[in-house]
């Protein structure tokens, strides 16, 4: 597969005219009500655990940190992606 933004997401552009962060959200499998239990999903629902995820751990990494420095260490821990780069900003997230 390749790496790029999503139709449905977010398009909203920091000073510098990309998006600050991207989490995986297309084509997760995830739980779902009986009788199936799982299936593959997409969309904002899948993205977001993965970031609450990364700040769980940063929380944890920094308890005393405010919600602007996990913030930010967000974005200076993510990894770049060398395409497309014209789309994503600071990168992926990436757990500590």
């Amino acid at each position: 597969s390749t790496l790029q933004v999503a139709d449905f997401s977010n398009r909203a552009l920091n000073e510098s005219g990309l998006v600050d962060l991207a989490a995986p959200g297309v084509g997760i499998y995830s739980s779902w009500p009986m009788p199936a239990r799982y299936r593959t999903l997409s969309g904002t629902s899948m993205a977001t655990p993965h970031v609450a995820g990364v700040v769980a751990l940063l929380c944890e990494k920094f308890p005393d940190a405010t919600p602007a420095m996990i913030g930010q260490e967000l974005i200076r821990t993510a990894g770049r992606l060398s395409s497309p780069a014209e789309d994503i900003g600071a990168g992926i997230s990436l757990a500590p």
